[in-house]
């Protein structure tokens, strides 16, 4: 039975299967840095993009970085941006999660002193800020964005150039003259400048308000600067909310002492940024407005990636697992190694590979009691991934050792070479090297597949147990009931598994 060490708790770093730790704390280290120098010689903020393909864990890297953070005694706050695109207002949203986390540092403080009520003042003055930055003032001014889509209203604009209390006014569109809409005209857009210039103060007023409101817990509670708001899954959301989103934390979220870090896909990004822009806009360097700097996760090596993604599915870790591969390779997790192998000898990439993993276990977990031929299993999975007519062609006309190899060639990358160690007697102490490729595994298995228990049990018996790789027949043989009628004939487990990665191709779908 294999066995996977118990999921650690969140943010202690022991199954940190990618070692991100040391990228964690250099990052800590140069953002802290880095953030200060621009509070002190620009009195602005810092925002990087943290840049990976998804399923790279970019989550698992962020909330245990967060969380060290927070043992450093950092703000830290976490904005999960799909989570929160629910409507057109991002930065309230952002503000709502910014605001709790200025309110449990508030808590610290102790009760009744002068200290707590000014900073309750000051949270208090940081959301007024943000209002007044964000929503429009005026009632002319929401009434003319309204109308900005389809156009402004003859009606709203003789409304605007007549006085509240004058009832002598424009009654009827036929009456308008050119000057009346004009007049009209020229008071909407004093408005929108009015509003403008309303709104740069008030941003600037934000800013201001939450650069103080952090450098007062640094001041009073010893709070290490930067406060780092964390936001994931940019890439996700619509992308008109997207891009709100990036414009108001890089315009109006950038106060000094605060650091965002956006965790994104920033191909994926960019690809929802063109279906806004048309597809020839340049968005690569229209994202580069928004972050100061970049940070992208290093791609995890195959046997990591694998281990990662055992490490998130551990319920696979109950089965029973058989490779097939020879004992001197198995130097590691069964699954591990086997997932690692097909991933190589396939020339998978890290998307493939998850892909390839997500559609075995879907096909593992319809297979109950039995030994799990796991290498098998995966070979059949990245085989029909790279080529879908694979598996139908090979099981539906059965073909010879040659057959076989001239089917599989074309998808394999790499027929990865196996070295194992074979007595040149049966019970002889010396023993020989001798090397069997993956595809010549692969034929054991897919003529067994095609043969009844019984026949492979009546074989078993007569089978070298030294002679790789044909003794992995002792482990289908084991599949035969110990009692049965005669007559009874059965089929090997592994007679399934085309059928098995069919249905979960078409559940995963």
């Amino acid at each position: 039975m294999t066995e996977e060490p118990a999921v650690q708790p969140e943010g202690t770093w022991t199954d940190d299967v990618l070692d991100r730790k040391r990228l964690a704390d250099f990052l800590s280290a140069y953002l802290t840095q880095e953030a200060g120098n621009l509070a002190r010689t620009k009195g602005i903020g810092l925002t990087i993009s943290l840049d990976a393909d998804w399923g790279y864990g970019k989550s698992f890297f962020v909330r245990h970085w967060a969380h060290d953070l927070r043992g450093k005694g950092h703000p830290v706050v976490m904005f999960d941006a799909w989570e929160n695109d629910i409507g057109e207002a991002a930065s309230i949203a952002l503000m709502a999660v910014i605001k709790d986390e200025l309110e449990e540092w508030e808590k610290r403080l102790p009760n009744g002193e002068r200290l707590k009520k000014r900073i309750s003042k000051s949270t208090s003055e940081v959301v007024r800020n943000l209002r007044r930055a964000v929503l429009p003032a005026t009632k002319v001014v929401v009434e003319s964005l309204i109308k900005k889509t389809t156009g402004i209203a003859v009606g709203e604009l003789l409304d605007l150039s007549t006085d509240r209390d004058d009832h002598t006014g424009v009654k009827d569109l036929s009456s308008a003259t050119s000057a009346t809409i004009e007049k009209g005209l020229d008071r909407v857009f004093k408005a929108a400048l009015d509003e403008h210039k309303s709104k740069s103060i008030a941003i600037k007023e934000f800013k201001e308000s939450l650069g103080n409101l952090v450098e007062a817990f640094e001041q009073s509670l010893s709070a290490n600067l930067p406060m780092f708001v964390f936001v994931d899954e940019v890439d996700r959301c619509r992308p008109s909310y997207a891009i709100k989103l990036l414009e108001e934390i890089k315009h109006v979220f950038g106060a000094r002492n605060v650091c965002f870090v956006l965790s994104t896909n920033q191909n994926q990004l960019a690809e929802s940024i063109r279906a806004i822009y048309g597809a020839g806009f340049d968005a690569q360097r229209y994202l580069k407005r928004f972050f100061d700097r970049r940070c992208q996760l290093p791609e995890p090596d195959h046997k990591s990636y694998a281990k990662l993604l055992i490490s998130e599915n551990p319920d696979i870790c109950g089965k029973e697992l058989f490779t097939g591969l020879p004992k001197e390779d198995v130097s590691t997790h069964a699954l591990q190694r086997s997932l690692a192998v097909v991933t190589e000898a396939f020339g998978l990439d890290l998307r493939s590979e998850k892909q390839v993993f997500q559609v075995t276990l879907s096909a593992v977990s319809a297979i109950e009691r039995q030994t799990i031929f796991i290498l098998w299993l995966l070979f059949l999975a990245a085989l029909d991934h790279k080529d879908s007519t694979a598996l139908s062609d090979l099981f539906n006309n059965k073909r010879d050792r040659q057959g076989f190899h001239e089917r599989c060639r074309p998808s394999l990358v790499r027929d990865i070479e196996f070295k194992h160690l074979m007595p040149r007697e049966e019970y002889g102490s010396r023993q020989t090297e001798h090397a069997v490729l993956l595809s010549e595994i692969a034929w054991q298995f897919y003529s067994w597949s095609f043969q009844s228990l019984n026949e492979l049990f009546e074989q078993s018996s007569g089978t070298n147990r030294f002679n790789y790789p044909a003794n992995n027949i002792n482990q289908l043989a084991a599949e035969m009931p110990h009692s049965y009628s005669s007559g009874q004939v059965f089929k090997p487990s592994i007679r399934d598994y085309p059928d098995l990665l069919r249905y979960a191709g078409l559940a995963s779908a």
